[in-house]
Parts: C-alpha cells; sequence; structure tokens
C-alpha cells in the first residue's frame, strides 16, 4: 500500500535517515530523552503504565503509534476501525490543507548538540512548514502540547541550520477521540509568541539535563 501523502511529496533536499545523523554526530540526546531525563517522575509513571496493556497511556500511545504507520505506509489492519476512521478523517480535514511534502521521518541535527527525527516537511496552507502528527484521546489546549510544541520549534530550527530551508512555520496535526464517534481534529499553528516561549523552554531544558547528566558522572 502507498502513503497517503505520496502523492504530495515534492524532493527538494537530500535528507539523511536518524542513523545516518548519529553516525556523523555521535549518540547525542533527542528531545525525548532530554524531557525523560529532567522529568524523571514523569518517565516513571509513563514506563510503569506502558506496562499494563489496558492503562490508559499504554492505549494511548499503541493508538498514536498505528496512526504513524498508517499515515506513512497506509498500512492498516483491517480488524482495526478506529484507526481506518482516524485516516479517513485525516483524508477529509486535514489533508487538503498540506500542498506539498519534502521529507518525512528523516534525522535532523540542532546545534545545541540535539538530534532527532522530524515528522513531517512541506507546505501547509501556502507556507513552509514543519508539522508534528499527533493522536490523543481529547482535544489538547496550548498548555498540554507544551513539549509537543518544543520538540516542533526544535526540528525547525535544526531543518532550517542544516538546509537553510526557510522554514517559517510550525504546526500540530492533532487527531483526537477515544471512539469513533468522538473523533475530531484540529490544526495548531504557532504564532511568534509560541515560538519564542518553546525556545526559550527549549534552552531552559538543555540547561537542566546537562546539569543532570553532570551530578551522574
Amino acid at each position: 500500500m502507498k502513503s497517503l501523502l505520496e502523492h504530495k511529496v515534492v524532493n527538494k533536499y537530500d535528507y539523511r535517515t536518524f542513523g545516518q545523523i548519529r553516525k556523523e554526530y555521535g549518540n547525542l540526546p533527542s528531545p525525548t530523552k532530554i524531557f525523560s531525563t529532567v522529568d524523571a517522575k514523569d518517565t516513571a509513571f509513563f514506563k510503569k503504565a506502558m506496562k499494563d496493556k489496558n492503562s490508559v497511556v499504554y492505549k494511548a500511545t499503541r493508538a498514536g503509534h498505528r496512526m504513524h504507520v498508517a499515515l506513512e505506509t497506509g498500512q492498516i489492519n483491517e480488524k482495526d476501525i478506529m484507526t481506518s476512521k482516524v485516516i479517513d478523517h485525516f483524508k477529509n480535514y486535514i489533508l487538503p490543507d498540506i500542498d506539498e511534502v519534502w521529507g518525512q521521518e528523516y534525522g535532523l541535527y540542532h546545534p545545541e548538540g540535539v538530534i532527532g527525527k522530524f515528522d513531517a516537511v512541506g507546505v501547509l496552507r501556502g507556507k513552509k512548514t514543519l508539522w508534528d502528527y499527533k493522536k490523543s484521546n481529547k482535544r489538547k489546549t496550548k498548555s498540554a502540547m507544551k513539549k509537543w510544541f518544543i520538540q516542533s520549534v526544535c526540528y525547525t530550527d535544526a531543518h532550517n541550520f542544516m538546509y537553510d530551508s526557510g522554514v517559517e512555520q510550525v504546526a500540530i496535526l492533532n487527531v483526537y477521540g477515544k471512539t469513533p464517534e468522538e473523533i475530531g481534529s484540529e490544526i495548531t499553528i504557532l504564532n511568534t509568541e509560541d515560538i519564542n516561549k518553546s525556545r526559550a523552554d527549549f534552552t531552559d531544558y538543555i540547561s537542566r539535563y546537562k546539569d543532570k547528566i553532570d551530578t551522574t558522572i
């Protein structure tokens, strides 16, 4: 099966895989690693919840993974009605806003010494945009998307650093709902204040991460 976004692909850059980025720059932390190290209590709670396949956290995380796989490969288990409905909703309400896709799931290096893998970058609503796909049980407020914002801004800055790409917009493409009847979606585009705050929060997380690493050596 084909990726849902395949017909939107426009090849602009010679992207590298996350493995190639890690080989070139070393085993540097990702934003997720930084978050998990700094917010140790949250990480412990998450790990414990992921051991219980009946937990809300486990189910939500797996639902998000299935959506990503479906978007990237077009593969959906025929018995997975929820994911099918999520992708149908994405086709109807989000896909029309995506004009071009330059790349998906490629590696990036940020000059602060951070590496990672972005969801997608291209043109959304007429502007050069890096965006993140999210699946959640409920609609999210901006405050609840804090780490999503930080990570996406980090990757946007890294993309512009590596490719001089002039990406000017950062967006979260969120499909939410626990049942087919509850499915909805929202495209959240970060404004200038959101981006500046996320950059400041990113710097703060890096500082606290380095402090934690130093104290464990």
